[in-house]
């Protein structure tokens, strides 16, 4: 996965994570405001499917860096955008109203981008090389006397 697709996984991942999170937010606060309890798991149920989302599209950094960046970017513009325009959200819905105008989305933005800068850093500074090979593997005796 490159540039094109990876930005492209991330501009839907982030779409599909946005609207999970706000419609399970929204049944969510339904529910409280309600005291319907019988909703309150498929709201919990939502919200843990929107975070699935998100930790995929994290975890899709190691293939192509350009996935969480991309969906970083569309959270972050779109938290910026609801500080300029806090109802603009609303027209999507309430619960995705709630999650960008409470810029909650610009968290998640930030986790996104977060996993972009460790995937692209090294692990360990070292390159992978061959094994070292083990005394007992065809190594030459060693030369001096051995001293027990």
């Amino acid at each position: 996965m490159r540039t094109v697709p990876g930005v492209l996984v991330g501009v839907v991942g982030a779409c599909v994570a946005v609207a999970l999170l706000g419609t399970g937010f929204g049944i969510t606060r339904q529910a409280m405001t309600r005291y319907d309890l019988t909703l309150m798991p498929v709201g919990a149920l939502m919200l843990l499917a929107g975070g699935a989302v998100v930790g995929v599209l994290v975890g899709l950094a190691r293939r192509s860096r350009w996935v969480p960046g991309a969906a970083g970017a569309v959270l972050l513009v779109a938290g910026a955008y609801a500080l300029v325009d806090p109802l603009w959200a609303y027209d999507l819905g309430r619960g995705v109203g709630d999650l960008v105008a409470t810029q909650l989305a610009t968290v998640l933005a930030g986790v996104l981008l977060a996993g972009t800068v460790a995937a692209g850093r090294p692990r360990d500074g070292r390159e992978p090389g061959p094994a070292a090979p083990h005394p007992s593997w065809g190594a030459p005796p060693p030369s001096g006397p051995i001293v027990h």
